[in-house]
């Protein structure tokens, strides 16, 4: 779904990155596990080039998401987002004023084939906003800003690299807990980021 925000012209748009089909195999066994097997649909795939990038003139754009779609940003057990390369192909030409193309797939997570243009009119893409990794981490791909956050869960991660930043949790403080309050600028193309609990603010220029 997406939410305007007409006094800024902001349109945040988020996307399902867990949107996989519940099927069963002839055991009654569940074939795919959404909480691993992380897909977007072609139905969303088409909402999204057909509805949430059609913004008004003047729009920017900000994307949030569990899965980060940008998989150097992720953490090392995960096998990635199917179909992630046809939604990183057409927010890269939405945000550069490029053309993306893809043939069709098949079988159970498929998708169309798809050919967008977004020659003239390209979007603002102002960032995408993940978690996931529970850990904090900053990447530009196609252009387009992603950041990863933090999680709520009070836990000593084993996750933590020299990009991916996991900071000191104590349990029974205040940093047992963090969170993020996101603030956009459109006049500075700011980013602000104000944290509670672990963790420190930070600022991204988009």
């Amino acid at each position: 779904y997406y939410k305007d925000f007409a006094d800024q012209n902001i349109r945040v748009i988020f996307l399902n990155t867990c949107d996989t089909p519940i099927m069963t195999d002839t055991n009654g066994n569940l074939v795919y596990y959404p909480i691993k097997d992380y897909t977007y649909s072609d139905a969303q795939i088409k909402w999204l080039v057909n509805t949430a990038l059609d913004i008004p003139a003047g729009y920017s754009i900000l994307i949030c998401q569990h899965i980060p779609v940008d998989q150097s940003a992720s953490v090392t057990h995960d096998g990635g987002i199917n179909n992630g390369d046809v939604v990183r192909g057409i927010l890269g030409a939405a945000k550069n004023g490029t053309s993306y193309s893809c043939s069709a797939t098949t079988g159970n997570l498929a998708h169309d084939a798809y050919s967008v243009d977004y020659t003239g009119n390209a979007k603002d893409i102002i960032a995408i906003i993940s978690g996931h990794t529970h850990c904090d981490k900053f990447t530009t791909v196609n252009g387009i800003k992603n950041i990863t956050t933090v999680c709520s869960k009070c836990e000593a991660s084993t996750e933590a690299t020299a990009s991916l930043t996991i900071p000191s949790r104590t349990a029974g403080t205040n940093t047992e807990d963090s969170w993020v309050i996101f603030t956009v600028d459109p006049d500075k193309r700011t980013i602000y980021a104000t944290r509670y609990g672990a963790g420190e603010d930070f600022n991204v220029i988009y």
